[in-house]
């Protein structure tokens, strides 16, 4: 993957709205910020994983770069299990998830070679995603030696990106043309939103020949 330095890329946007001394350096480097946010999320796979600690109160905590959990791995003895999500976001409601023994039954199952739960896994929810506190509930006591593998979609800026995909660049040139000129120049502010949708399809376009399935497998195996 060709890459482009950010600040090259901040300069020339820089020079492109009229200020060669770079006075708006910092105002062009939050465009592109959002920029590289939103294209994240929507269009380029920005996905990391990170083995994460379970708290006192059974409650993982989102990284702080985390703005869509995609998966959550369980492992133990050397095997591993994607563990299945309950839409409820009140994590000490009854939202109609297994209880507590019949979570650690199917997983212990599973972990002794019983059964293949993570064939069916869908049936029995573990674990709740709670969006206002960014945490994510588990309906069952670990035990010790568990460890918690956590697939997510970064925001992309929090590691002090340095470097773009080469492809993107001229996506980002575009949001940031929309954002910077909003409030001094309409028709250019307009311009660059419809030619950055026009840039956003084509990264989509050029990224759907694999689903987050398939990241997330060629990242799990690397």
């Amino acid at each position: 993957m060709a890459l482009t330095p950010i600040d090259q890329v901040v300069r020339t946007l820089c020079r492109a709205t009229g200020e060669p001394s770079y006075k708006n350096y910092d105002t062009i480097l939050t465009h592109v910020r959002g920029a590289i946010i939103d294209i994240g999320l929507y269009a380029m796979p920005n996905i990391k994983t990170v083995y994460i600690k379970v708290n006192q109160l059974r409650n993982i905590v989102w990284p702080p770069d985390c703005v869509r959990p995609i998966q959550i791995d369980l492992e133990r003895n050397g095997k591993s299990c994607p563990l299945s999500i309950c839409d409820d976001v009140n994590p000490i409601s009854d939202c109609g998830c297994s209880c507590e023994s019949d979570i650690q039954d199917s997983l212990n199952d599973f972990f002794c070679g019983k059964s293949n739960y993570n064939k069916g896994y869908d049936s029995v929810n573990v674990c709740v995603h709670d969006k206002e506190t960014r945490t994510t509930h588990l309906k069952y006591k670990p035990q010790n030696g568990d460890k918690f593998k956590f697939i997510y979609n970064s925001d992309g800026i929090s590691d002090g990106v340095k470097f773009i995909p080469i492809e993107a660049e001229q996506a980002i040139e575009e949001y940031v043309f929309w954002k910077y000129y909003r409030r001094t120049n309409v028709g250019l502010s307009d311009r660059g939103r419809e030619q950055y949708k026009e840039e956003h399809r084509r990264l989509s376009r050029f990224y759907s020949e694999r689903s987050p399935e398939d990241w997330v497998n060629a990242l799990l195996k690397d």
